[in-house]
């Protein structure tokens, strides 16, 4: 009687094991047959989300998983097969098991399909991005799995290679390097013919993109950051980024603000280079790498930092990648280049230089101290004669002096008395708890953390000191008040997610170390292999809802959504409009603007905003963006100082009837020369004192 109770009970529990092993055909199945429904009736997904479908809808999709799963079962009998080959006969609760681990994938696409929801990441962004994740914790699992053996990873190979296997061994750099270049081409077209499209369409500022137009033209000319629009005529005033004197020769090739786009394009895809050679060089596979460069370019926040505008923070991030990389392979001379070419690019990145100087040391690996130590010291130095010797201001947010701009207001709930950086010390010192909510509490900030590091699978905060190298920019960050600094639209992201991929290699290689060490055994090259399938699952997912490349509802570059790659008819006309004024005034003439057309005639010497009340040869406005001005810019008209030279849909050109004299032309020493055009050189316009509404630029 035991005997047959206990047979009865181990059948039993054979059929309870094969019962649950069958359920995840069903689910597989289910899964295929929803994602085909949801492709053919986009129309429905919003009814579906609210679960509104009627009766003759729901069959109909019950029809759809029917065919799902006999799609998967005609799976399931291919890896029957397949490994009756293999072992000389069909065993069919292993191939059940197989099936059920390589096909876990497939649960990926109800999620997509979700995805589909027009909207879906503007009405509920946090679980959009959630859903991304669950989407690439399944691909990650079947990838996992793949592969022969489940316990050594020792794929089968036949003792001698092929010759088409010998003839890929050699072409796999090559066709490594042609995939690198035109990933990195294909980056630099998209990006930049999206960048000038949306400066075409009239949705880039004087504030920030005309401030760094107006400066790459000046610094060719022989005034280092000069910039006419800022307090004290020079950018040191807002930031101190001498590496813009060092790319302005470049500016002579297309003397214009496309060029400071094109430019920036092309220099961020250049950033897919290193954060290929890093991963390649970590995790010793050329795969790993190409995940890491095609992970980069779908970035959201690299495409959000691009598209607004130009930034000199913006142009750190492949030169970050390039540092950890020059780092990790121990090539000391071209570490110190990226070393000093970060510095060049903003006061505050020696800061962060501080931060890999102090991981390096904390690495203990050999030669690594001394590097971290160096860095320390020379970045505390710079940082100390860039305040000192350059700038207005010594504080770090740019205050106590009204020759700077200050950028205290971007924390102003943690300055309760606003005396700058001694303020948020004491804020952070006396009321903590405050700080955390502050933090953490707000949904934008979750969100602008969910779409930095899903992509990445959250691997730099599990990475040896990698929250320590993100440990500036995550304060800055997360401490602000002022949304633009924690929205992935800005440049401010560019403080940490170039750290982020640079440990991210490093990260996998530490979690498949410590996976191979436990005592079930898995296999490091396994894990490595899941992470790697995580990361390219949630780029392509999160890139699609959240980045530029392909149209969504979030996407910002900025303060507003983007043109994409045309111009509509509208666009094209005003744009054709506005380009007939600019075109009338003289190279040499100086310029008074409203915000929106400002960095369409930035490229000279004197070009100022209506706020700074200058005289000037011509005023160029656009009358819905006088603002503030328009009493006094009326009141000029109104007086006859001003005169129509031509309308222009909603753009007016006016030329001033008594202008000021032009400007001195530089001679070839760089010393002042004098005017010589006698249509600039009449009596100047008294000039009334500025207000004091200025704008500060975005930092």
């Amino acid at each position: 009687m035991r005997a047959a109770l206990a047979s009865f009970e181990q059948h039993l529990a054979r059929l309870a094991q094969l019962g649950f092993a069958l359920v995840w055909p069903a689910l597989y199945g289910a899964s295929v047959g929803y994602a085909a429904w949801a492709v053919r009736h986009r129309s429905l997904l919003a009814t579906l989300a609210k679960n509104k479908l009627a009766h003759e809808q729901r069959m109909q999709m019950a029809a759809w998983a029917g065919a799902g799963l006999s799609a998967v079962l005609i799976l399931y009998l291919a890896i029957l097969f397949v490994d009756r080959a293999a072992v000389g006969s069909f065993r069919l609760r292993a191939a059940l098991a197989q099936g059920n681990r390589k096909l876990a994938g497939l649960l990926a696409l109800p999620v997509g399909a979700a995805l589909l929801n027009p909207g879906v990441e503007s009405s509920d962004p946090i679980s959009t991005v959630l859903l991304a994740a669950v989407a690439a914790v399944a691909v990650a699992f079947s990838a996992f799995h793949l592969g022969p053996d489940p316990v050594t990873d020792e794929p089968w190979e036949p003792a001698k290679a092929s010759r088409l296997g010998r003839l890929a061994e050699r072409l796999g750099p090559v066709a490594t390097g042609l995939a690198l270049v035109g990933l990195w081409a294909a980056y630099g077209y998209a990006l930049s013919r999206l960048a000038v499209t949306n400066h075409h369409a009239l949705n880039t500022r004087t504030i920030d993109l005309g401030y760094y137009d107006n400066v790459f033209y000046n610094s060719v000319h022989g005034r280092p950051l000069g910039c006419s629009f800022v307090k004290g005529g020079n950018h040191a005033s807002a930031h101190f980024d001498p590496i813009l004197v060092l790319l302005s020769p470049l500016y002579l090739l297309y003397p214009r603000a496309e060029f400071l786009l094109v430019l920036q394009s092309v220099w961020l895809g250049m950033g897919v280079v290193p954060a290929y050679l890093i991963g390649r060089t970590v995790l010793e596979r050329r795969s790993a790498g190409f995940v890491m460069a095609l992970a980069y370019a779908l970035y959201p926040a690299l495409h959000g930092a691009n598209l607004y505008e130009f930034h000199s923070l913006t142009l750190t991030a492949p030169l970050v990648l390039w540092l950890f990389y020059f780092l990790e392979t121990r090539r000391w001379f071209g570490y110190g280049v990226a070393v000093l070419a970060l510095c060049l690019c903003r006061e505050d990145l020696p800061l962060m230089l501080c931060l890999v100087g102090l991981h390096a040391v904390l690495t203990r690996r050999p030669g690594f101290a001394r590097a971290g130590v160096i860095t320390i010291a020379f970045a505390v130095g710079y940082y100390a004669l860039a305040r000192g010797v350059f700038m207005p201001s010594k504080d770090l947010l740019n205050s106590g002096t009204d020759k700077a701009y200050s950028y205290a207001y971007y924390f102003e709930e943690l300055l309760p008395n606003k005396r700058g950086l001694g303020d948020v010390a004491l804020t952070l010192l006396t009321n903590p708890m405050f700080v955390l909510r502050h933090a953490f509490t707000d949904l934008l900030k979750v969100q602008y953390l969910l779409v930095l590091f899903v992509p990445l699978g959250a691997l730099p905060l599990l990475a040896r000191n990698g929250r320590l190298i993100m440990a500036y920019g995550l304060l800055v960050c997360l401490l602000a008040s002022r949304k633009p600094v924690f929205q992935v639209g800005f440049q401010y992201a560019a403080m940490i997610f170039p750290f982020a991929f640079a440990v991210t290699p490093r990260a996998i290689l530490d979690v498949a170390e410590a996976a191979g060490r436990r005592s079930d055994g898995m296999a490091p090259a396994r894990v490595t292999r899941a992470l790697l399938a995580f990361i390219l699952a949630a780029s392509l997912l999160v890139s699609w809802k959240f980045g530029a490349l392909v149209e969504n509802a979030v996407f910002r570059g900025g303060f507003g959504k983007i043109a994409r790659y045309q111009l509509t008819e509208t666009q094209h006309a005003q744009y054709g409009q506005l380009r007939s004024l600019v075109d009338k005034i003289e190279p040499g003439a100086s310029v008074l603007v409203t915000n929106r057309v400002g960095a369409h005639v930035s490229n000279r010497r004197d070009a100022y905003l209506m706020h700074q009340r200058k005289g000037t040869n011509y005023v160029l406005v656009e009358d819905s963006d006088l603002g503030k001005q328009r009493g006094w810019h009326d009141d000029r008209v109104k007086k006859g100082q001003l005169e129509v030279v031509e309308h222009a849909g909603p753009f007016t050109l006016y030329r001033a009837v008594t202008p000021p004299p032009a400007p001195p032309a530089p001679s070839a020493s760089g010393s002042a020369a004098p005017a010589t055009s006698p249509s600039l050189s009449a009596k100047p316009v008294e000039e009334p004192p500025a207000v004091e509404d200025e704008p500060p630029p975005a930092g």
